[in-house]
């Protein structure tokens, strides 16, 4: 017999966290479930960079805070070839590792009254006014947080589309004066490794 669930979030990523944050500030008593074939923390190739609007969201769900301990970064540098441009940016923005924002933001769903699941989901159809997911749970309300691969589009609303590629590769950086005070890692006068550096791919 299927769990019942007020609202199951497939994805625990920082959509998913996200979503059963807002569900849980409007109706603190809700059963949110997420479920999220990874364990915690677990690493993603793309989407270290916040941007301001991120952090807007985040204080509109009072998780503001997890970005504390990292430096915000003030400043945008392009270059190509022997051309350099600089220059400060409106708002700071941050780069934090999805090892470590994923990790914060799931714990504070979690605190907030989500249950986190570790499980891989398979398979989801639609019971009457109700989605079953895995023959394991069973909710009035399914939100699909789960990527480019959705197993949940690819259920309920499958479709042909274009997909994408991201890639990363962290470089070390070190401008001696500059380093820890605007490059988005920690504060540490000892850094070397500044920030990590998006190559083509992204």
């Amino acid at each position: 017999m299927s769990e019942e669930w007020d609202v199951v979030i497939v994805g625990a990523g920082p959509a998913g966290s996200s979503a059963a944050l807002a569900v849980l500030q409007e109706q603190p008593n809700a059963r949110v479930l997420l479920l999220d074939r990874a364990t915690f923390p677990r690493d993603k190739s793309c989407g270290d960079g916040l941007a301001p609007q991120v952090i807007d969201v985040l204080d509109s769900l009072g998780v503001g805070a997890i970005v504390d301990g990292w430096t915000p970064l003030r400043e945008l540098e392009l270059s190509r070839g022997s051309r350099t441009v600089r220059g400060l940016m409106a708002r700071p923005v941050y780069v934090i590792p999805r090892e470590v924002f994923d990790t914060r933001l799931v714990e504070r769903a979690v605190s907030a009254g989500a249950h986190l699941a570790h499980h891989r989901v398979r398979d989801a159809r639609v019971d009457g006014a109700s989605v079953v997911i895995d023959e394991q749970f069973r909710t009035r309300a399914l939100i699909s947080a789960d990527g480019a691969h959705s197993v949940i589009r690819a259920s309920l609303a499958p479709t042909q589309g274009r997909r994408a590629i991201a890639a990363r590769q962290p470089v070390a950086r070190t401008p001696p004066a500059r380093c820890p005070g605007t490059a988005g890692t920690p504060s540490n006068p000892t850094a070397t490794s500044c920030m990590p550096a998006m190559r083509p791919g992204w």
